[in-house]
């Protein structure tokens, strides 16, 4: 919800294209990156896959309802249509043309009367959030299979700690390897070796890298057993509320630190994120999850619409960038300078949720059929076999 409203300050408001044209935005335009902090917040998508992937695949292995092979190939499908809708989106609906490594999508270009053009070959190394949690959802389910192998199941801590070191490498190494790897990425760009400028720029790209991003999918996978376990629920929140602090203040410190260096004030910076995400997820266990099941049906009762957007998030995702420049043709024929007033583009942003709002109030009725989300579980189910169950050996 926050993002359809922010979307539009980044991809309307005039005053946004100083900020992607900067060299180092995070010391010149302060402000507006706490904006894009803000909208920058993807990678909670990956943290939540690796939770509730963690969870579903050990129910799905431990009570023999589906083998490895079948879970691997829904997990296959879902990050070929997620694959396939990111260069969907990149292609038809890409919302703004900043910089070199960027381009108008077709659609977008001939409602703003852009030129029409192919995106750059630098725009290949962007992951963007679709493929990074299409990644997060291979990963997660061969680990969880991996440590809950040779009696793994009732060895719950030595599946923490394995994970845990996995997910902190990352973590480390997403400091020094932008840096080393960059040059290498940028000479395969210009010598036309794509399978590696492409495999590298999903690893350290600066927007959604696999690297730092897939540890967050690995330290929610970790959540994710404690959850299935029945751990103590205090136990689990003091235990997330710790890490997360820790994790923003080693953030904080790195950023001060390298803050001239965009490519480690950038991973600094999800460093921070990744510790907001975790106080988010904690926050909604205690509110919500971790009380007695009358009180969470009130809590649902009144989260409804949340719950809309919950379900559509993939969605609105991708459409909500041809609505609004839809819309922002109505609204330019009104008020032709609302682009330079920041105001005027939040309440525009406003107003798209809203729109929003109404579809989906009349959208549920059908249960959401015909959305990307539905589309994609219609794949994976015919796909992976889901319904079928494990004969005993």
């Amino acid at each position: 919800m926050m993002v359809v409203v922010l979307h539009r300050l980044v991809f309307d408001w005039s005053g946004a294209a100083t900020w992607f044209e900067s060299s180092n935005p995070l010391l010149e335009d302060p402000w507006f990156s706490i904006i894009m902090f803000f909208i920058g917040m993807g990678g909670i998508f990956s943290l939540i896959s690796g939770i509730v992937t963690s969870y579903s695949t050990h129910n799905r292995l431990t009570t023999r309802r589906n083998t490895i092979k079948q879970i691997m190939i829904g997990s296959m499908i879902s990050f070929l249509w997620l694959e396939f809708l990111h260069f969907f989106y990149g292609f038809v609906f890409a919302p703004f043309g900043f910089g070199p490594e960027t381009s108008y999508g077709f659609f977008i270009a001939l409602l703003r009367g852009a030129p029409v053009s192919i995106p750059s070959k630098e725009a290949l190394l962007y992951a963007g959030p679709l493929p990074i949690i299409g990644i997060s959802g291979l990963v997660v389910p061969i680990l969880i299979y991996i440590v809950l192998r040779k009696k793994g199941v009732e060895n719950i801590r030595r599946n923490k700690i394995i994970l845990g070191i996995i997910a902190t490498t990352i973590l480390v190494l997403s400091i020094f390897l932008p840096s080393l790897l960059e040059p290498i990425m940028y000479d395969a760009l210009d010598s036309y070796n794509y399978p590696l400028a492409i495999g590298l720029g999903y690893l350290i790209h600066r927007d959604f890298p696999i690297f730092p991003i897939l540890s967050f999918a690995i330290y929610g996978s970790i959540l994710g057993l404690s959850l299935v376990k029945g751990e103590d629920k205090r136990n689990i929140l003091k235990q997330w509320l710790i890490f997360a602090s820790i994790i923003i203040t080693f953030g904080v410190i790195l950023l001060c630190i390298f803050i001239s260096n965009s490519l480690v004030a950038w991973n600094s910076i999800r460093f921070i994120q990744l510790g907001v995400y975790f106080l988010i997820i904690i926050v909604l266990l205690y509110a919500i999850d971790f009380k007695p099941e009358e009180k969470q049906e009130k809590i649902l009762k009144k989260s409804t619409i949340i719950m809309w957007f919950g379900r559509t998030s993939l969605t609105i995702l991708v459409l909500e960038v041809p609505l609004a420049e839809l819309l922002r043709l109505v609204l330019s024929l009104i008020y032709p300078d609302w682009v330079n007033d920041f105001i005027a583009c939040f309440l525009f942003g406003l107003f798209n949720l809203i729109i929003w709002g109404i579809i989906l109030f009349f959208w549920k009725n059908k249960n959401f059929k015909g959305s990307l989300e539905w589309i994609g579980a219609q794949l994976v189910k015919k796909a992976s076999g889901r319904k079928k169950k494990i004969k005993d050996q």
